[in-house]
């Protein structure tokens, strides 16, 4: 809240709380008439009922600049409860101008015609229990109830607003809600204790609502929620009791100013980019329709390789690209409510819609993306990976769902050629083993259980050991031997993979310690890092530190990336290997060949080696042209070169024909654990085609 409006509202609660001591500041509103009888300590005929004129102006213009506000910012996709709102603000806005009319036109100030006074007078009767309605609504739209309470709540409180709104009608006709004295001033009646009765019973509904459900609630939602229906209750009970108006007015202005400031603000479940709600919004908006008991799916469609696309074109475009989607999905779902829940992700809950009924709205999208993109002069087609999960199903609670969603499009990566993803009965299966690897891994690096092994990479030239790639290896006593293909994804996910590098380097480095001694033509050992790790603020001292624990040279080691973890963070991996390589560290791309092969990352990072993907070598004898022009670069710019997946002897010997220097695969050795490598490597015995290790 800004310090203006903390002003302005301290300045309206002392003017409407403390009375004024200027007569033209107060005005009579019961006045000695027909007796219409007493109902408990209501004032009597006669007595005086205070209102405030200067309060109610300063609470109108805050409840208009706030409506203001909330029009001239107003969102292309509001939801229900947006609109909810602003019906709040605008009727509030509306009784306190009536309710400044009533005042003026009364004798005090303007002698108004009696018809007008009783037009006025009715209106401003019948808007308190409309705003509060329309805040019980409001709350029912904010909190977790099923929609069959909320259909009870609402039409209970609708048909008792309409008996309240036909008994009001008919005071015109038969009379006796209330009258008017001689000098056309309102006066106390039955009418009025009905108001009161039916403005108590929604300010009393909305706060047990709040008060049963404030658990599942945020702490400063929940007393914002408990604070509107209190200060009604609080100023009936006075009006009750005295007579006197005084936080009416309050109670509608500064409420409604809380509302928007705590439970309004938009800029807390908004994304200020696209003007789309956010994962927040989408959390709470996923939640209340499973627990309303509405089925639906959710869609969610994310960008494929955005963060290259970012280091290609430029953040500015890759916004604007954003912006684009963002627009073509709210015009693509009209009844729909879309979220922008990470970077380059957007959800869309699909309110009662079944799988089948999502992969028609996916072909829609489909269509579109088959179709360049424009921004800033730039064409460019967008691939988009769809994840749909289907609740409450497949997944009761919006944490499953979420967890569900990352699975199916982890799962739509992975493959490829397939790029929407499913969360059925197969796939709960997958996810079901995917928890069970997950504690499997974790039990392996914290048990020990965990192995290293090592698989032996030779000097093409001389047939000489010279390196060797570290390798985990995984066994469960129930799962069984896990390929790494299955548990890598899974510790990058969780981020195991943290600990599993930090074990992979210790036992390399106890192999060395292990081998002791000085070997001139084995000179490292090979370790894989994810783009996990260099998430890792401190990846660099911890490396550093580990090796320097052991008495080791950091030039023993070479540390092996992928081309898209360089994409994904290109900075920071700059960063590191820049800072590590100053220390003697090495380091290799890895699976070149697979990804994008920008020659640029060979330029700008210090790759003193680059590892041929397995795919190259395996179809080498179709593309032979391909893999010389790769050699010949590679060659020209300094790099060194590693065949990985080296399996036959053809592909041996074509290697050799082609110049690469070292070589890695099955045919000359397979990955072994750390002391049948020992055993190879003292006599470092070159290795002899045509003989399998």
């Amino acid at each position: 809240m800004t310090p203006e409006r903390i002003i302005l509202t301290l300045y309206v609660s002392f003017h409407l709380i403390i009375p004024s001591q200027t007569s033209n500041n107060q005005i009579w509103v019961c006045h000695p008439s027909q007796p219409l009888g007493r109902i408990g300590p209501f004032p009597s005929e006669g007595a005086t009922m205070i209102w405030q004129i200067d309060g109610e102006v300063i609470a109108l213009l805050i409840v208009v600049s706030l409506l203001y506000d909330i029009l001239w910012n107003k969102y292309p996709d509001e939801s229900r409860r947006d609109n909810l709102f602003r019906n709040l603000t605008a009727i509030s806005a509306v009784a306190l101008t009536i309710g400044i009319l009533c005042t003026l036109f009364s004798p005090s100030y303007y002698n108004a015609p009696l018809v007008v006074n009783q037009i006025l007078t009715a209106l401003h009767v019948f808007s308190f229990p409309c705003i509060l309605l329309i805040w019980l609504h409001f709350t029912l739209r904010s909190i977790p109830v099923s929609q069959r309470q909320f259909r009870i709540f609402m039409i209970i409180g609708d048909t008792l607003l309409g008996i309240f709104s036909f008994i009001l009608l008919m005071q015109f006709i038969i009379g006796g809600f209330f009258s008017f004295g001689s000098e056309n001033h309102p006066t106390s009646g039955i009418g009025f204790h009905l108001m009161l009765g039916l403005c108590l019973l929604y300010s009393i509904t909305s706060l047990l609502l709040v008060m049963r459900n404030a658990y599942r609630m945020q702490r400063n939602k929940a007393k914002a929620f408990i604070l509107f229906p209190s200060m009604f209750i609080i100023s009936t009970i006075i009006f009750y009791l005295a007579g006197t108006h005084v936080l009416f007015s309050v109670s509608t202005s500064i409420t409604i100013l809380l509302n928007y400031l705590i439970i309004q603000n938009r800029k807390l479940t908004y994304d200020t980019l696209t003007g789309l709600p956010n994962r927040k919004a989408f959390l709470q908006s996923l939640d209340k329709t499973i627990v309303r008991g509405i089925k639906g799916c959710v869609l969610v469609a994310d960008i494929e390789n955005f963060k290259f696309f970012n280091h290609r074109f430029g953040q500015a475009n890759g916004d604007h690209l954003l912006v684009q989607l963002g627009d073509y999905f709210v015009t693509a779902a009209p009844n729909h409510t879309v979220f922008r829940i990470s970077g380059d992700q957007f959800a869309m809950i699909l309110r009662r819609m079944d799988q089948t009924a999502a992969s028609s709205y996916i072909e829609i999208l489909e269509d579109r993306f088959g179709q360049p993109w424009n921004f800033g002069g730039i064409q460019s087609v967008i691939n988009m990976h769809y994840a749909v999960v289907c609740f409450p199903t497949q997944a009761q609670k919006p944490d499953q769902v979420l967890h569900a969603i990352d699975f199916s499009l982890s799962e739509a990566k992975v493959h490829r050629s397939k790029n929407i993803a499913y969360y059925d009965d197969r796939a709960m299966q997958k996810r079901e083993r995917h928890q069970e690897i997950k504690e499997a891994l974790r039990a392996g690096i914290f048990n020990g259980t965990l192995t290293v092994h090592y698989q032996p990479i030779y000097h093409l030239a001389t047939n000489t050991l010279i390196g060797a790639e570290a390798l985990a290896r995984l066994t469960d006593p129930v799962l069984g031997s896990i390929t790494p293909s299955e548990f890598i994804p899974i510790a990058e996910e969780s981020g195991l993979i943290l600990d599993l590098t930090h074990l992979v380097l210790q036992q390399a480095c106890d192999l060395w310690q292990q081998l002791g001694g000085q070997h001139p033509t084995f000179t490292h050992i090979a370790i894989n890092l994810s783009s996990v790790n260099f998430m890792q603020p401190s990846l660099e001292s911890n490396i550093l530190s580990q090796i320097s624990a052991n008495q080791l040279s950091p030039n023993r080691f070479v540390f092996e990336l992928t081309e898209s973890m360089i994409v994904e963070s290109f900075e920071r991996v700059n960063q590191t290997i820049v800072s590590l390589a100053a220390h003697g560290v090495t380091f290799s791309l890895d699976d070149y060949g697979t990804g994008y092969s920008n020659i640029e990352y060979l330029m700008r990072l210090p790759f003193q080696t680059v590892k041929l993907d397995r795919s190259i070598i395996e179809h080498s004898d179709t593309h032979r042209d391909l893999l010389e022009s790769i050699v010949l670069m590679l060659h020209k710019i300094g790099k060194t070169i590693v065949a990985e997946g080296v399996e036959t002897d053809s592909q041996l010997a074509l290697m050799r024909e082609l110049g690469i220097d070292n070589v890695q695969g099955y045919l000359l050795g397979r990955p072994m654990p750390a002391q049948d490598f020992i055993r190879l490597v003292p006599g470092t015995n070159p290795f002899v085609p045509g003989t399998k290790r």
